[in-house]
């Protein structure tokens, strides 16, 4: 491989970026390199075509200084590796490069440390990271506006649970994280909410690296800012382990447009998606991300909650439920905004991974039934404490040591809480109201609906059909504490579809259809998915996304080796 040096460098050359030349008749080029800020910068331009590639063209950080000349051009040769196109503000994987050469160039005024190349996040190993994005992340991205409702007095919000990015990365991860993709892409076509929740378990983080965890969220919201929506994130068991933490996929998330993550609470302990978003109506022109300190009294509140889980940022095991000094704040700040709005009992709606114990007494002592509470049910619940004695020790001895009382009680206390909402368990997607003190509980329900959403992601264990739960809110059944929710399944189909009002758990519904998706290998047309019910291949769209065969994978692996021990 020829190496072209222009100008001088203290620093050696990295074998990752490689210029790209067509090997067939070029339709379009670009020249991008990377500007003071890491980002990409066209800086020529031959022919016409669609919007800048730099668009479509994921970063890998690195740890080099150089700044890098790539000359991108559409090919279809052989022994050439997948890039990414942009036709009509869709990626599609037309553009097919193979590496020939390296170009070193005078470093920028600062440190530029992304290089823009798909070869390049190849060779790191991060093929499924690079080969997802239409937008790059912004450093300090400006908050959205406040929330509201729509003209026609409704709000819609589409939750996601349990996406799993990044698991298996020398397997099927990638292929897993391609699909998952495309299911947000389907569902969110098909629903486009006013609000997209992603309830924990975005990335698999005991199967991830220091250097690449949070680099997955990339991916997880890519999908999201291509759409120009926002949403909000709690975190499950999966994005606390000891080579990820929440706090530092919470600095990913705020880097992209959209984004309304928060942390409010900073006790040692908390955990990091503890916060609230208030939703105001249309004509409300002076809302407040501080609901108590607003004008215009939201007209729902939304919770968000960190079960923590999993464990520590390179230490130990975890606690699994919702920290105290959690609690105590959620108890405060709930009384400050019904105060600094005179009383007024404010409709809300919670979100939280890890289940509560009430869930597993329902389904143990009172039965999930398929028509009154709609969903898949093959699953144990597993709950908040789960694994860990009162005492605080977690050795093996303890089934549930009671440490989420606190928060179930805080939960029955609030007045106008309509449902919460929670991940984890990959096999439970039924819903039940709570109203009543179950046995061996010491906490009564209120009548808050607990709901499961659905498996999200192709990453984590389970093959039933993957999709989201949809959250419809209109202000004349808020005021009768009653939303509409289903789930809108990849299929398209959807089912499980309810009405939490004050008579769920006594109305009648369809049952929800066992409906599972399997994921096969490549083909030149894509991974293939399959249904349970069908005996041919459903052709995944993978949206955004290109196929990277496992031959050319493997090729690149073995070029960048050789590149790395100098015997090429």
């Amino acid at each position: 491989m020829e190496m072209h040096s222009v100008g001088s460098h203290p620093n050696p050359p990295l074998p990752f970026p490689f210029e790209a030349v067509p090997s067939r008749t070029p339709s379009r080029s670009r020249t991008l390199r990377c500007n003071e800020y890491g980002m990409p910068r066209a800086v020529g331009r031959v022919g016409s075509g669609p919007p800048s590639l730099a668009r479509s063209l994921r970063s890998a950080t690195l740890d080099a200084p150089e700044s890098f000349v790539i000359d991108t051009r559409e090919s279809t040769g052989p022994g050439a590796i997948n890039g990414l196109g942009v036709s009509h503000g869709k990626l599609t994987a037309c553009a097919l490069f193979r590496p020939v050469g390296i170009m070193i160039l005078p470093p920028p005024p600062r440190t530029c440390q992304r290089v823009l190349l798909l070869v390049a996040a190849l060779a790191a190993g991060l093929s499924h990271q690079a080969a997802a994005a239409a937008v790059l992340p912004r450093a300090a991205a400006d908050p959205p506006p406040p929330l509201r409702f729509r003209d026609n007095g409704t709000f819609h919000l589409s939750v996601f649970s349990d996406l799993h990015f990044g698991e298996d990365q020398a397997g099927d991860g990638p292929a897993q994280d391609r699909n998952s993709v495309r299911v947000l892409g389907a569902v969110l076509d098909a629903e486009r909410p006013d609000l997209v929740v992603l309830n924990g378990d975005l990335i698999n983080g005991d199967s991830t690296y220091r250097h690449n965890s949070t680099h997955y969220v990339d991916q997880v919201v890519g999908p999201i800012v291509e759409r120009q929506l926002t949403w909000a994130s709690t975190y499950g068991n999966h994005d606390h382990q000891p080579n990820i933490n929440g706090d530092d996929i919470l600095k990913r998330e705020r880097n992209f447009t959209g984004c309304r993550t928060q942390k409010m609470v900073h006790a040692n302990s908390s955990g990091t998606t503890n916060y609230y978003l208030p939703v105001y109506a249309a004509d409300c022109s002076n809302g407040s991300g501080d609901a108590s300190a607003s004008e215009c009294a939201p007209e729902l509140l939304l919770w968000f909650f960190d079960s923590r889980g999993g464990f520590y940022y390179q230490g130990g095991p975890q606690p699994n439920w919702v920290d105290g000094s959690v609690v105590s704040w959620f108890n405060a700040t709930r009384a400050n905004i019904t105060r600094a709005h005179g009383g007024r009992v404010i409709p809300s709606l919670a979100f939280v991974h890890i289940p509560i114990n009430a869930t597993g007494a329902l389904q143990s002592e009172e039965g999930v039934d398929s028509n009154y509470q709609p969903g898949i049910n093959e699953e144990e619940v597993v709950e908040q404490g789960e694994g860990w004695c009162a005492d605080g020790r977690q050795d093996g001895t303890c089934t549930y040591g009671g440490q989420d009382v606190p928060f179930m009680r805080a939960l029955a206390a609030t007045e106008g809480l309509v449902g919460l909402f929670y991940g984890h368990d990959h096999a439970n997607s039924w819903c039940y109201k709570w109203d009543a003190l179950l046995p061996g509980m010491t906490v009564r329900g209120n009548g808050i609906n607990l709901c499961y959403g659905q498996h999200s992601g192709y990453g984590g264990y389970g093959d039933w059909a993957r999709g989201g739960r949809q959250i419809l809110v209109s202000l004349d059944k808020l005021r009768e504490l009653s939303v509409d929710t289903h789930i809108r399944l990849e299929t398209g189909d959807v089912v499980g579809a309810v009405t939490l009002n004050s008579t769920f758990n006594k109305d009648s519904y369809p049952a929800s259809p066992d409906i599972k998706t399997y994921m096969s290998g490549a083909s030149g047309e894509g991974y293939r998915v399959y249904t349970e019910s069908t005996a041919s291949p459903r052709h995944g769209t993978l949206d955004g996304q290109t196929v990277v065969t496992a031959a050319v994978y493997a090729g690149v692996s073995l070029l960048v080796g050789r590149l790395l021990h100098g015997t090429l």
